[in-house]
């Protein structure tokens, strides 16, 4: 599911335009659950949280954290804000391998990485989806 979740971020260019290119300039700075050693902020991290469903038949339901790291207070909330128009306005489909549903924001919570000394902002989105069977 991270798969289409960073799709979709790494393809929204107002989030493009705020995290900026990886020191590799490969890929821009979202990265699945640990970023780059050395890697400067802004960028994003993703993670699943939680995975559940309801029976053997019934699609899969995650719960995805992702978190938005910046320098200043103000930059985390821009770059948290887009995050949240991205994932929420992207349409039902397949994505990246994934058959999802729109994500639904769930909550966020502000914090301070003492490590990194910068703001961070954690978005939780509950997405209902299935892998792709080909």
């Amino acid at each position: 599911m991270l798969n289409a979740v960073n799709y979709i971020l790494e393809n929204d260019a107002t989030i493009q335009g705020l995290v900026g290119e990886d020191s590799s300039t490969e890929q821009h700075k979202i990265y699945p659950v640990v970023s780059f050693q050395g890697e400067s902020e802004p960028y994003i991290i993703t993670s699943v949280v939680g995975r559940q469903r309801l029976g053997k038949d019934c699609s899969w339901t995650y719960q995805i954290n992702v978190s938005s790291y910046a320098k200043s207070y103000d930059d985390v909330t821009v770059l948290n804000e887009a995050v949240i128009e991205a994932l929420e306005g992207h349409a039902p489909g397949v994505v990246n391998g994934y058959d999802i549903a729109t994500p639904s924001f769930m909550n966020e919570a502000d914090g301070f990485d003492k490590d990194r000394i910068c703001y961070v902002k954690n978005a939780v989105f509950e997405i209902i989806g299935d892998p792709v069977q080909f």
